[in-house]
Formats: C-alpha cells, structure tokens, sequence
C-alpha cells in the first residue's frame, strides 16, 4: 500500500538503500531534471536505537505552521473525525521529516510509520480508502501509481526558461513518497531518466525562435551529448549538406539569413546487429509558411514547429543512462522557413537527396521536405533498415484527433492524389484531395522509406 505525503521535491523510496551507481537512484548521483539538484537520501541509521525521536515541542512547532494542518482543518468535505485521523496522521509524518532532515530515517522508522497508519481508527481507514481511490483503478497496478506520482512530480515542478529581467523561480517543496513495494526505487530512477530527457526538450521547444535558430540548436545537443561515451554526435554545416545533395532541406532553408543544420546522434548497443532504427525528425525552428505565408493568427507558437528534432535528439539521453542492447541513430534537420528574396517559390521544382523531383505547390508544407532528405540520410548514410519519423507535420491531425493519440491509415488513395498534383515531377508535396491531410503527409514520406519499415509519428496536436 502507498502511505501519500507529497511533500516538497525529494522523494524517498523505501526500504532498501538506493544504488550508487544509477542515476537519480536515492543513494546516488544522477541527472535531476529540476535544474540539476539530485534528490539524494541520508545514511539511514542502522539500528533504531540510534534515532531518538524529535522532541515534542520541535514537532509541535512545525505541526503548527505546516500549510497542510490549515487545508485539513478546512476542508468541508471532511468529517470531524476524519480531520482527527488525517491531523494525527500529518504529525506522524512530520516526526519521520524531522529524522530525514538529521540523516536518521530508517527501515525501523519506515515500519513503525506504516504500522501506525494500518492500526488508524475506522474514521482514517475512510479518509485512507478516498486518498487511495484518488491514484486507483481496476486498470492500475501500485507500480504504475507510483510511476504516475513520480512523473508527475518531475513534470509538474519542471523550472521553464525564462528572460525577465526579474526571475521567480517556481515555488516547490520536498516530496516524499512512502511505500514497501520494492520496485519502487527502480521506478523512481527509471522516472528521473525518462522526465530528465523530457525536459531537455521541453528546454529547447521554450526557447524563442531569436535564440535558437539551426546553429544554436546544434550546439546546444553538442555541447549536451559530447561528454557522453556511449553516445556519438556529428553536426553537418551548409556546406556538407551541400555536397550531400539535400535539396528539399537547402530549399526550404533558401528564404533564411541563418544556414541549416543537420545533427546525427549514434546509439550503438549491440554492435553485432546490424539492425539499426532511425529516429528523423522535423526542426524548423520557426515557420512562416514561406510564400504561402500564414495568417497572423497562425504564426503563434511556430517557435515550436522544432518540436520532432528536440523530441528525437533528447531520447538520447535515455538511451545513453539505460543502455539496451539496440542500435539508433537520429537525424535532425533544422532550418527556418523564411522568406526573402532567395526564398523557394511555389510551384518550383526540387530534386531530393534520393534522386526524386518534388515538385513544391504549397511552402508552408515544408516539414515533410525536410523529412524527405533526412529519412534519405538516415537509410543511405547511416544505414537504418527501420525508419520512425516524429513531426509536428499537420493541423488536419488536430483537427481530426485534437491532443488524442490512435493510428491513421495511409491509404493507395493518399499515394495516388500526391502524385497526380503534379505533371512535371515525381511526386507534389500536398495533395490533390482537401481530405486525409494527415495521412497524406505521412503517405508523402512513405515514398522516400525505400521499402523499410516505417512509422510516422504526427505530433502537432501533442508536442
């Protein structure tokens, strides 16, 4: 059973000391996605004997001033009784606070803590069954509860970028979550992994389009996974995606004062494989939609178009701290879509990397361009016989699934309106049909995956 005190931002899996060579693992160093402070645990004491408990005055003091005692006593929805089960219940744990803060909490304590909520009068038992209820279900197991508070802790008290002249750092306290399930320390260090990346991210999709164009982005995953071993990172300039003839992403970097860039990360954790997944994805660090410029409304929030490159280069991050035995590489291209007097014109007609005219009816459909050229890269340079590309590609996928995630088709139909929209080159980059548009952006990249496995996944709604 979980005892629930979210208290502050530490969070204290128990029993069993943590280990000191996982990250974020209590017990041990590790990346924290909160600005850097690793929640770590004290040396618990071995024997019981050796913590005395807090003096009655020193928990009284601190019961007394605690928000928590305050919201209790307030709360209409409680009975009297139940408020005297949940106040006795808050100054139990604060005794166990008290022995945390002084390095004393142990596996006795932990015990006795447990013990004294189970022999609680009936009155708790009914406030523990609606605290309880609150993180239940029939579909949930402990190790899932315990997995979703985790998340949800790291996520929710995550410190946004931020350039006010005056900053505020988001107010947040310490956490501890009791339990005996034994996968829980596991879960906690898997957590801290998964949300660390998550909030690279995150740091990169907040960033203003002014202080993150395509050269600022590559420095940033460079200077991020350079120091990585297991992790390699190679950045290519204007000139090298030049000579690699990727036409679709020089296109629709033409309009832009800022030169393009294409990051590659490499995962290798089974060298004897030679199966190798490749993650592409979308970085267009701000979209204007080109010559078919957007409507003002529509510009807000295109600082974000990026959000496939941030998303596929940070799970890195989890790939390089739990290390399966899997290959990935990664290609992002990352460019603005601009306009200016060398801007691609619609209408125009581009060869790809892979040797296939597009012929660019709509600028504003630039994402799949780049993505064309990057799967190419990815199939031919790095050698992915398995392609997953992840792009904020269309509003139809908003439009028809809004933030809800399920599988669309593509269908021959999509296929076939691609290219019948055009009568001078391989393929049109939007369709002849006004329906299907997000199966149509996928069905476009379909035709540069040579026949490997493929998934794309359409992010615009969620990222």
């Amino acid at each position: 059973m979980i005892c629930l005190l979210l208290r502050r931002l530490k969070i204290e899996c128990g029993p069993g000391p943590g280990n000191p060579d996982s990250p974020g693992t209590p017990g041990g160093p590790g990346d924290n996605p909160d600005n850097g402070n690793d929640p770590t645990t004290p040396t618990p004491s071995k024997d019981k004997n050796d913590a005395p408990p807090p003096s009655e005055d020193e928990v009284e003091n601190r019961f007394n001033n605690d928000p928590a005692k305050q919201q209790i006593e307030n709360n209409q929805q409680l009975t009297e009784d139940e408020k005297q089960a949940a106040l006795k219940l808050l100054k139990t744990l604060i005794s166990a606070e008290i022995l945390i803060e002084k390095g004393q909490f142990n596996q006795s304590i932990s015990d006795e803590l447990l013990a004294e909520k189970n022999k609680q009068s009936t009155a708790y038992k009914t406030l523990n069954e609606r605290i309880d209820g609150s993180f239940t279900s029939p579909n949930l197991s402990e190790e899932e509860i315990i997995q979703a508070i985790s998340e949800g802790i790291l996520f929710g008290t995550y410190q946004p970028i931020n350039f006010k002249e005056k900053i505020e750092p988001k107010k947040s306290g310490d956490y501890y979550l009791i339990t005996k399930n034994k996968k829980a320390a596991e879960i906690l260090t898997k957590t801290q992994i998964k949300l660390a990346a998550v909030n690279f991210a995150r740091d990169l999709q907040d960033a203003p389009p002014n202080k993150l164009r395509a050269k600022e982005f590559a420095n940033q995953i460079k200077e991020k996974f350079s120091k990585l071993k297991n992790i390699e990172v190679e950045i290519l300039e204007k000139k090298q995606i030049t000579k690699n003839k990727m036409g679709l992403l020089l296109a629709v970097n033409a309009g832009s004062h800022h030169e393009p860039r294409v990051v590659i990360l490499r995962y290798f954790g089974d060298k004897k494989n030679k199966n190798v997944l490749g993650l592409v994805g979308k970085g267009i660090t701000f979209d204007s939609g080109g010559y078919n410029l957007k409507l003002s409304q529509y510009l807000q929030c295109m600082k974000f178009d990026m959000s496939g490159a941030a998303v596929v280069c940070a799970s890195f991050l989890t790939l390089a701290q739990n290390k399966p035995k899997i290959n990935v590489i990664a290609v992002a291209c990352l460019t603005e879509n601009a306009i200016g007097g060398h801007a691609t014109l619609t209408e125009s007609v581009i060869t790809s990397m892979s040797g296939k005219t597009v012929e660019i009816n709509n600028t504003d459909a630039e994402g799949r361009l780049v993505l064309a050229d990057g799967i190419t890269y990815a199939i031919q340079k790095e050698k992915a016989n398995k392609i997953i590309t992840v792009a904020t590609l269309t509003g139809a996928v908003v439009a028809a699934l809004g933030e809800n995630l399920t599988e669309l088709p593509i269908t021959l139909e999509n296929t076939k309106f691609l290219k019948e929209n055009t009568t001078i080159a391989d393929i049109s980059n939007i369709s002849s049909s006004r329906y299907m548009g997000a199966s149509n952006g996928a069905a476009f990249l379909q035709e540069f995956v040579e026949k490997m496995p493929f998934i794309h996944c359409d992010i615009a709604g969620t990222a």
